[in-house]
């Protein structure tokens, strides 16, 4: 459970800075901003589902634990994709928060502990 929250801090902090970056430089492409952030909610989502999951034991939706870092982490490689879409001045910041979030998703179902 600690390593997920490590992870949390090393690459999910870091992507929340860069929307909050993206934000004050003016996010012009409010639905894939939309969307970044609703990638680092349903993070933070599905963290908390895995801690009551580990508290309370049994097989309380445990389909969720490895379903949703598999959509997650397939929205991640899409929105990295259509860094396209995004005008020139919020790519960097687009791509980073995406490409720090689908690291996470990534590492979280390949290594998880």
């Amino acid at each position: 459970m600690t390593s997920y929250l490590l992870k949390f801090a090393a690459l999910g902090i870091p992507a929340v800075g860069a929307l909050l970056w993206w934000k004050r430089a003016g996010a012009s492409s409010r639905g894939f901003y939309i969307l970044s952030w609703t990638n680092v909610i349903c993070y933070v989502l599905w963290l908390t589902h895995v801690t009551l999951l580990n508290r309370i034991g049994g097989a309380f939706l445990v389909a969720l634990v490895v379903a949703v870092p598999l959509v997650a982490a397939a929205l991640s490689l899409v929105l990295v994709v259509w860094i396209r879409s995004v005008g020139q001045s919020e790519r960097w910041m687009m791509l980073a928060s995406n490409l720090l979030l689908l690291v996470l998703w990534t590492t979280s179902m390949i290594a998880p502990n």
